[in-house]
């Protein structure tokens, strides 16, 4: 009995190492066909390094962006069963800015999502978005897998959120 009592807690210690904090809400995205989508590196650490060291390090960084996105995109779409769709729609009412953290060397990735409306307000901000990355690979695939386990988990929390 202890041992089911001590497995309990540490199942619950881990999902709430993992839990994501919601400011604000997500609402806004009800009722919304498409949403702009921005993926940013800008302040990010990609492997202990910066944005742009790590784009001399890896000279395939910026030719392999648009997969990257793409990636992270797929798994976004998918996983909120399309009820909004994300990608380059500079026109619509939202914006969804991931603000990548931290990359690390198997591609896990640490970021804040923020909802902005048209004039560039905060509706909502989602903390500590946390994924895996790859098991095996190049360092652009690892970073790759991890975009899309990240699109499936913010997808995930965009559809448990809204649409349940």
């Amino acid at each position: 009995m202890k041992r089911i009592i001590s497995l309990l807690i540490l199942v619950a210690a881990v999902f709430a190492a993992n839990a994501q904090q919601i400011e604000g809400s997500l609402d806004a995205l009800r009722g919304e066909d498409r949403v702009n989508f921005e993926l940013n590196f800008s302040n990010a650490t990609i492997h202990g390094m910066t944005e742009a060291e790590f784009a001399k390090y890896e000279e395939d960084w910026y030719k392999d962006m648009p997969q990257i996105i793409g990636d992270f995109l797929g798994g976004l779409n998918a996983a909120n069963s399309n009820f909004v769709r994300f990608a380059s729609y500079p026109q619509s009412r939202y914006t969804l800015r991931v603000n990548v953290i931290d990359v690390a060397i198997d591609g896990s990735f640490d970021s804040d999502v923020l909802l902005l409306d048209a004039n560039s307000n905060v509706v909502a901000k989602i903390r500590g978005l946390r994924t895996s990355g790859g098991v095996f690979g190049t360092k652009l695939y690892l970073i790759k897998k991890g975009a899309e386990h990240s699109g499936k988990r913010l997808g995930k929390i965009i559809y448990q959120t809204v649409y349940r």
